[in-house]
């Protein structure tokens, strides 16, 4: 195993194009995003009224490009931490005027504090209400989900590069070389994939390292949390295209095979609001690998432990396993019969 991973190291080594592609690339592409879609989201905001006077929230709720989170009133500075929400008002009751008090609670730094404190004045100034603010907690400047579709994307088809390289050395009989030096498939496949997760994963390192340098909001706890999901992404995208290589005898049929990773990109709502797609779309959508990572990932957001996406990595994690066993099983078997 050893000979097989330095070996396999060597290999991708000499190829500046991989090396770039997981490493470089993501970083670019994930900047280049940052100033392209710093406002595609919709902003969460919570209401939460305790008072009979619907003044306050129905001019809220009349703000657009908000939407209405459902959160308690003692989880309010942790949800605005986690980015789940970015500002909550809460609705009381003066107990000397009879009046409805509303205070708003915020990072700071809210790109729609000032819409929402206005909608609050207005609703103020008919009703006789009043208003006060709080700032609550410190987050980051952008939204770090903006970019993650792209994100996915970019590393899912990432490991194109690793069913390319299994396809040439197929084709140029380096794999029958290495088989007769008494290297088992399993070893050939494993040496390949363990080089192939290791720099992929310091892409994606890098791409979060940059995200923290860059103040961005992970919309987590944790953001430590959020690399370890793309590690199951990279994990993923290499069995993919493992099981994608023994299915084809070129580098470009394997581009054809690509497609297949952005039409379950389209269904599972990685580049549409999922919400808002047709019925039928979500039944397809919610049997997509990236619905499942976009999905646990949303889980750790609202829940703010890892243990949230449990289910989702499980689903994650035995696709990849079924990829790797017949990938491995299919590549050994074509050796034998080409060769």
């Amino acid at each position: 195993m050893k000979n097989m991973i330095v070996t396999a190291l060597k290999l991708f080594g000499r190829n500046k194009a991989f090396l770039f592609s997981v490493t470089i690339i993501p970083t670019l592409l994930f900047l280049l995003m940052t100033v392209l879609l710093p406002y595609t989201k919709k902003h969460s905001v919570s209401v939460i009224n305790h008072t009979d006077d619907k003044a306050i929230e129905n001019s809220i709720n009349g703000i657009d490009g908000i939407n209405i989170v459902e959160a308690k009133e003692d989880k309010i500075a942790e949800l605005i931490t986690r980015g789940t929400i970015e500002l909550a008002v809460v609705i009381n009751e003066d107990p000397e005027t009879g009046f409805a008090v509303a205070q708003i609670y915020n990072s700071g730094d809210s790109e729609i504090y000032d819409a929402v404190e206005l909608a609050v004045s207005y609703a103020s100034d008919s009703s006789q209400n009043s208003i006060t603010s709080v700032n609550s907690s410190d987050r980051g400047t952008h939204n770090l989900m903006n970019t993650l579709p792209f994100m996915l994307y970019k590393f899912i088809e990432g490991a194109s590069v690793l069913g390319a390289m299994i396809i040439a050395d197929r084709k140029k009989h380096i794999k029958d070389r290495i088989m007769l030096s008494c290297i088992s498939p399993v070893t050939y496949i494993s040496g390949m994939t363990m080089v192939y997760f290791i720099c992929s994963c310091f892409g994606s390192g890098l791409y979060c390292l940059v995200g923290g340098i860059m103040n961005y909001d992970f919309g987590m706890r944790y953001p430590i949390h959020y690399f370890i999901m793309l590690c199951f992404v990279n994990l993923f995208s290499a069995s993919f295209y493992i099981f994608a290589a023994t299915l084809v005898n070129s580098e470009e049929s394997l581009q054809g095979v690509s497609t297949l990773v952005l039409i379950s990109a389209f269904f599972s709502g990685m580049l549409f609001p999922f919400d808002y797609m047709p019925k039928v779309f979500k039944m397809i959508g919610n049997y997509c690998p990236q619905r499942w990572i976009v999905k646990g990932i949303e889980n750790i957001q609202v829940s703010g432990t890892f243990s949230a996406a449990f289910p989702q990595i499980g689903l994650v994690f035995t696709l990849t396993l079924i990829f790797l066993i017949i990938g491995v099983y299919r590549n050994n078997k074509i050796i034998n019969v080409r060769y």
